[in-house]
């Protein structure tokens, strides 16, 4: 009786804090919170609705806690970051494509064109239900003239690939290397390489103004597999997370690639970080300095 009483008085004090922030806060701050009890209540009825940025739509999942969530919750996922890391970067992509590699369900490729201007985008996705929302997405954006997705991994060969699905959390798909995680859905996916979508016409390296790239440690097996990308000079915007790249036994991999292919590195930071530090500039050789970070941080890899 006294457990019961005691989680019933839980969920009471919660229902209480939420009730104040909506009476306290900004509108803004109460259209969130709104947004979110929604968005956890329509899990019961559908398994997907449409979230209205204002500027873009976009289909998103009830069953994906975090990018779906923020997506229909606050607008695209992580815009306010994606312009920051864009003003930092100075990369002139008006006018040219993009290479949006773990595309998710398209936030970075629609923003991509609408917010900064680009004419082209290729994302590639291999997650099925992550693709699906992408294709919608691209529809529903008027975009399909714009982005060409691919359902396809980018890795360091052509092939099938083990792929671990998190349960939760559709944006940490990965694949996966040397063993199983229990706590992941274990299938497998086509992969392909850098190297080969140019040598068969797919990707032209001279119209790529940058790659954005979010692969959940696997960042070193795309480079690996993308020797004309390298010696094209192209910038790379990635997510470096040691305490997974060291899982995935490519922590040393991706730093022997980054000192020996690129001049600079730009240390954005934790993109979920309470307050956004202050941009940091490396020279590439010293990116053994970053293994210090808790979490994962992103990167501009310069050339």
């Amino acid at each position: 009786m006294l457990s019961k009483m005691g989680y019933s008085l839980g969920r009471i004090r919660r229902a209480a804090g939420q009730a104040r922030g909506i009476a306290l806060g900004n509108r803004a701050t109460r259209q969130a919170i709104a947004r979110d009890q929604f968005f956890r209540l329509a899990a019961r009825f559908t398994d997907v609705v449409l979230a209205d940025s204002g500027t873009s739509q976009y289909f998103v999942s009830t069953h994906d806690k975090v990018v779906s969530r923020r997506t229909f919750r606050d607008g695209a996922f992580d815009a306010e970051q994606m312009a920051r890391i864009m003003a930092v970067g100075h990369i002139p992509i008006a006018g040219r494509t993009v290479l949006d590699i773990g595309a998710n369900i398209g936030t970075t490729s629609v923003e991509m064109i609408r917010q900064f201007g680009a004419r082209h985008v290729i994302a590639f996705e291999p997650d099925p239900d992550n693709y699906h929302l992408l294709s919608l997405n691209i529809l529903a954006n008027g975009l399909q003239g714009s982005v060409v997705a691919h359902q396809l991994a980018v890795s360091d060969r052509v092939g099938a690939v083990e792929f671990g699905r998190s349960k939760t959390n559709w944006g940490d798909h990965r694949v996966m290397r040397g063993g199983r995680d229990p706590a992941r859905e274990a299938t497998s996916v086509m992969a392909t390489t850098i190297d080969e979508l140019v040598s068969g016409g797919v990707v032209d390296l001279g119209d790529v103004s940058m790659v954005w790239m979010d692969v959940q440690g696997h960042e070193a097996r795309v480079l690996a597999g993308a020797t004309s990308l390298i010696q094209a000079k192209v910038p790379v915007l990635t997510e470096y997370w040691p305490s997974v790249l060291r899982e995935a036994g490519d922590l040393e991999s991706i730093e022997h690639v980054i000192a020996s292919n690129y001049r600079t590195i730009i240390n954005l930071g934790d993109p979920e970080a309470p307050k956004p530090c202050a941009p940091s500039v490396l020279r590439a050789d010293d990116v053994t300095e970053l293994r210090r970070a808790e979490r994962f941080v992103d990167l501009w890899l310069l050339p």
